[in-house]
């Protein structure tokens, strides 16, 4: 990650975020933190988002340092512990959860089911609440966003790397 924010830095992109699936939103909660498994004091990422995050937990909320969106489906576990300790931190206001309760873990990316209509709905659902969170976290509207910053998503073991228009 440090090589690939170095090198997407030198390219002038100046708010990098991570977006992970599955256990890549752990690796994202991970990133945007400075807790033992990274290798930074301050984390070079201005947020991060989880959908149907797996094994989300306090000591990885504790040492959060910037905002995050977390998206979970109704067979995902609760978001309540984390919640109580990232409320108590300065950007605390600007973390959002939002619970897709009929949906499935894993409705947005490997387990999904287009040909389901509900299922569509809701993938389509968490691609405005996606645009909606970066454009408040970036804090210019989406109507003024170009191809200034970079989502970095992690899908299980490898990362992908693709550019956000919005």
């Amino acid at each position: 990650l440090l090589t690939v924010n170095t090198y997407l830095q030198s390219q002038k992109y100046t708010k990098i975020g991570l977006i992970g699936f599955c256990w890549g939103g752990l690796r994202a909660m991970k990133a945007c933190g400075n807790g033992n498994n990274v290798s930074w004091t301050n984390t070079p990422f201005f947020t991060g988002i989880s959908i149907h995050g797996s094994q989300l937990n306090v000591p990885d909320a504790n040492v959060l340092q910037v905002p995050m969106l977390f998206i979970r489906a109704g067979n995902d576990p609760s978001f309540d512990s984390i919640t109580a300790v990232l409320n108590q931190k300065p950007f605390g206001n600007k973390c959002e959860y939002e619970v897709y309760q009929n949906m499935t873990h894993g409705f947005v990316s490997a387990g999904a089911n287009y040909l389901n209509p509900a299922n569509v709905a809701a993938v389509d659902d968490v691609h405005g609440k996606l645009r909606a969170y970066l454009s408040k976290i970036v804090g210019n509207g989406s109507e003024n966003m170009k191809a200034s910053f970079i989502t970095i998503a992690f899908f299980a073991f490898f990362v992908k790397i693709f550019s956000a228009l919005l």
